[in-house]
């Protein structure tokens, strides 16, 4: 599972890169598709409509998935069902309630995700660091279960000033992307005059070393990915025009069901 994010973005990548050099976003031949790939997928489709024609996976299966999560109709998220669709944040941090509690309730208060005090800290964690830091325009969430697989997959997105552009801002000068996120996820805080890191540093720790998940972050020409140990890291330079990412997206896998863990042994 180490690399399976990672792929995901650059299936992204792929055909995003061929839907502008042809015209055609052409997903066909797809036999599936997670988060990290769906994501940026339907903010690209949602911010270039008409760009490009669509051809439909031929799996219906996969279609009228694609269909259900890219509505971006408001509807109601059930714990009985297995996905959060794309949801948009809403412009104004005090009003994140009416999204963040249906996640809570989608995925049973956390109890099979370390327990309730260890999931919402890392949800509200990851939430409140795009409200402080990206200056989004649009940002937004998904999420799905796969029991059988023994994982869950969630994803954030937002379209806004990248972790080293914020860090940047902070009179905290990094050259490249990848070494700002590598330091963010380090500790390094945007914030002058506060030791705790960008959101990243607590919510790694208890990602990894905590719930035993995955944590890929992309954020302008950079990425990093961390496996089921910290050691396990890995830093991208993002050469290639077509793998960079306008914004940051942050993936998370965590194993389902997840042992319960003390929040206090990872948040320092």
């Amino acid at each position: 599972m180490d690399q399976e994010l990672v792929k995901e973005y650059m299936e992204y990548c792929e055909l995003r890169r061929k839907a502008f050099a042809t015209g055609v976003l052409d997903i066909r031949r797809l036999n599936w598709i997670y988060p990290t790939t769906l994501l940026p997928l339907g903010y690209l489709l949602r911010n270039v409509k008409g760009e490009f024609d669509i051809l439909d996976p031929m799996k219906e299966e996969v279609k009228n998935y694609i269909s259900v999560m890219i509505d971006w109709k408001p509807m109601a998220i059930s714990s009985a069902k297995t996905y959060i669709p794309l949801v948009l944040l809403p412009k104004k941090q005090r009003d994140t309630d009416k999204i963040v509690d249906p996640i809570f309730q989608f995925h049973n208060n956390g109890e099979d995700y370390g327990g309730e005090g260890a999931f919402k800290y890392l949800i509200w964690e990851l939430i409140t660091n795009i409200y402080e830091h990206s200056e989004f325009n649009e940002a937004m969430v998904m999420a799905q279960r796969y029991k059988k697989k023994g994982f869950a997959e969630i994803t954030f997105f937002d379209d806004g000033i990248t972790i080293r552009g914020s860090l940047n801002r902070a009179g905290k000068s990094i050259d490249e992307d990848f070494e700002a996120i590598s330091q963010a996820m380090e500790g390094l805080s945007s914030k002058k005059d506060q030791g705790r890191g960008y959101g990243l540093w607590s919510t790694t720790r208890l990602c990894i070393e905590g719930l035993g998940g995955n944590m890929l972050i992309v954020s302008g020409a950079g990425a990093v990915h961390y496996g089921e140990e910290r050691q396990l890291r890995k830093k991208y330079k993002l050469t290639q025009d077509y793998l960079r990412l306008n914004g940051t997206l942050v993936s998370l896998r965590i194993p389902y069901p997840a042992n319960k863990v003390r929040v206090d042994r990872y948040v320092v």
